[in-house]
This record gives C-alpha cells, sequence and structure tokens, in this order.
C-alpha cells in the first residue's frame, strides 16, 4: 500500500545537494571533481524514485540534480584535459631526466679525470699514512 509522505526523498535531496555544491566548489580537480558529481547524481535521482513513490515535493532533488549533471560535466572535462595533456608533462619529466643524467654523468665522468690526473708516489702516500696513524702526544716534534 502506498502512502503519501511530503519528505519523502528530502534527507537524499540535501545530501545530494551539499556534495553537489561541495563538488562545484573543488569541481577544478580532475578526479575528485568526477567523482562528487556522479555520487551527487547518484543520491538525487535515489530521492527521486523515493519522491515519485510517496507524490512528495521535488524540487530540491531537481536542483541537486541539475548541480550534480553540471560538476560531473565539469570533472570530466577536466580529467579528460589532464589525461590529454599528461603526455606532455611525461615528455618534460623525461626531458629533465635525461638532462639530470647526462650532467651528473659528465660530472663523474670529470672526476675520474681529475682523479687520474693526480700523481701520488706510493712513498708519499706511505709518509701520509705515518703521519695520520702516529699518535699525538701533546708533545711537538722531537728537536734535530
Amino acid at each position: 500500500m502506498e502512502y503519501n509522505n511530503p519528505d519523502a526523498g528530502k534527507g537524499l535531496g540535501i545530501a545530494a545537494l551539499v556534495v553537489g555544491i561541495i563538488g562545484f566548489l573543488i569541481s577544478c580537480l580532475p578526479v575528485v571533481g568526477l567523482f562528487l558529481g556522479l555520487l551527487g547524481l547518484g543520491l538525487s535521482i535515489s530521492g527521486l524514485v523515493q519522491a515519485n513513490k510517496h507524490s512528495a515535493k521535488k524540487g530540491l532533488l531537481i536542483s541537486a540534480l541539475v548541480i550534480s549533471i553540471i560538476v560531473s560535466l565539469i570533472g570530466l572535462a577536466w580529467t579528460g584535459f589532464i589525461i590529454n595533456k599528461s603526455d606532455g608533462v611525461n615528455d618534460l619529466f623525461d626531458e629533465i631526466n635525461n638532462e639530470t643524467f647526462y650532467d651528473i654523468n659528465d660530472e663523474l665522468n670529470n672526476i675520474d679525470e681529475n682523479f687520474d690526473s693526480l700523481s701520488l708516489d706510493p712513498e708519499e702516500i706511505n709518509n701520509l699514512e705515518k703521519s695520520n696513524s702516529e699518535p699525538d702526544n701533546g708533545v711537538g716534534p722531537a728537536p734535530d
């Protein structure tokens, strides 16, 4: 038995309207705007079905439906735009990575060349090792 409930779908309508307004405010975020638009769309359609069953007012639900459709379209457009432009962004990151890699590789080659150009005699290395390994007892060098 169907009965008239003037508040049928009102809760869903308020929820859909709130989600639609929040979605409209942040619809420039690609996936988030689309998600909130579709969520508001589902809530408002469910509320409309309930309102039709119980002959309730539908003004709030229709406004929530319209806002949710607009938010969904904006979110879909931004998502498509970002996906379309992501190839260009990936190319930019690849170019930056390649330049950085080549710069680092060039610097490492320069270090290798400079290191190879240094020539220390084994006797000098032994003298350096001995001077670093002798303990410092606080007494200066021995007199000659």
